[in-house]
């Protein structure tokens, strides 16, 4: 199984070592777009739970459900038009 995802990983690194740097850039690029959205959502969804969870009072708990609820919502649109596009 390790053999598996050593291969894996080669074969992908000989992929981005044949194109030019423009295209691993935007390769890179976009893959870190991809990421940071989904982290954004994360965040994002941690930051609401705790809001409906925790008893620290109203104005913590509006701040912390308000602003989940952004991240949320942000990352969900920046995923959509990263992945929108084409590469």
């Amino acid at each position: 199984m390790d053999n598996y995802f050593l291969t894996l990983f080669l074969k992908s690194y000989q992929n981005i070592n044949t194109l030019n740097l423009k295209q691993q850039t935007n390769l890179l690029a976009r893959k870190s777009k991809i990421l940071l959205a989904i982290g954004v959502i994360i965040i994002g969804w941690f930051l609401n739970a705790f809001a409906w969870t925790t008893t620290a009072g109203h104005p913590l708990s509006t701040i912390f459900l308000l602003l989940g609820l952004v991240l949320f919502i942000g990352g969900l649109i920046f995923l959509i038009l990263t992945l929108s596009k084409k590469k």
